[in-house]
């Protein structure tokens, strides 16, 4: 874990300790093979705080959508399902970004399901 007093923390905290942890008061998950810690895009985007309960025996916390993406976060996936109701084609389209280098990259997969 991270503390302000110990920088070096951040880039020595295994992945396998986030992952079997919460973040932001969420358990990870699965998708599609891939662990980690989701959350709707509304939340992020469309509010500056939300109220979570972090640990099971803390009160709920106020925190900055602001902060969501951390120091230790190295993809951002965002997944959308679309569907076109004339057609009935249902899409997944995932747009992913990888900001674990000091230069962000991005790929687009869309699948048709």
């Amino acid at each position: 874990r991270s503390s302000a007093s110990n920088p070096r923390t951040v880039a020595t905290c295994s992945s396998k300790d986030r992952e079997e942890g919460t973040y932001w008061g969420r358990t990870a998950n699965t998708l599609r093979g891939e662990k980690g810690f989701s959350e709707f895009l509304s939340v992020i985007a469309d509010n500056d705080m939300v109220v979570r309960t972090l640990d099971d025996d803390e009160s709920p916390s106020m925190l900055q959508t602001r902060y969501f993406l951390d120091a230790l976060t190295t993809e951002v996936h965002v997944v959308l399902l679309l569907l076109n109701p004339n057609t009935g084609l249902i899409s997944l389209l995932d747009v992913v970004w990888d900001v674990s280098l000091p230069s962000v990259k991005h790929k687009i997969k869309i699948s048709h399901l």
